[in-house]
This record gives structure tokens, sequence and C-alpha cells, in this order.
């Protein structure tokens, strides 16, 4: 029963992040950009995002083989907590 708290759970809370994400993404974009190249700007985001994700599912295959799947793991929420630490700090929930 537990466990099925807890997945429920997440995927509220996981979802809900996912949609206020995707919304200030957005409007990050349409508000920063020029109208006439916003297409050009939402097409270099997504081709960037999908190389990104294409070379790091490469990167977490090779770093899984060299060290393991836990450590693999771990340098992962590291990495993730750093990013979270650099965009705190660099300002970006002040851009209007």
């Amino acid at each position: 029963l537990l466990g099925i708290v807890l997945l429920v759970a997440q995927q509220v809370v996981g979802d809900g992040a996912q949609t206020l994400y995707g919304i200030n993404d957005s409007v990050l974009r349409q508000t920063r950009a020029p109208q006439q190249a916003l297409a050009r700007v939402n097409a270099g985001i997504r081709v960037v995002g999908l190389v990104a994700m294409l070379l790091g599912a490469g990167a977490a295959a090779l770093v899984g083989e060299l060290v393991g799947a836990r450590a693999a793991l771990l340098g992962a929420a590291a990495w993730l907590a750093a990013g979270v630490v650099v965009a705190w700090w660099s300002g970006l929930g002040r851009v209007r």
C-alpha cells in the first residue's frame, strides 16, 4: 500500500513540476526571442536538447560500464544537484 501511495505522489508532484517547467520554458523563450526568429529559436533549442540526450545516453552507458551502475547513478545525482546550484546562483530566476 505504501508503494502505491508513493508512486501516485511522485506522479502528482513530478507531472506538476514538469508542467510548470514547460510553461516557464516556453514563456521565457517567447518573451526573450524576437518574434520573427521565434520558430528558429524553438527549433534550435529542440535540436540541442535532442543531441544532448543522445550524447548523454552514450556517456551514461560508458560511465556505467567503467565505474558500475551505483557509482554512475550517484555521479548523475551529484551533477543534477550541481546544475540546480549553478542555475540558482546564475540569476536565472530573476530574468524578466
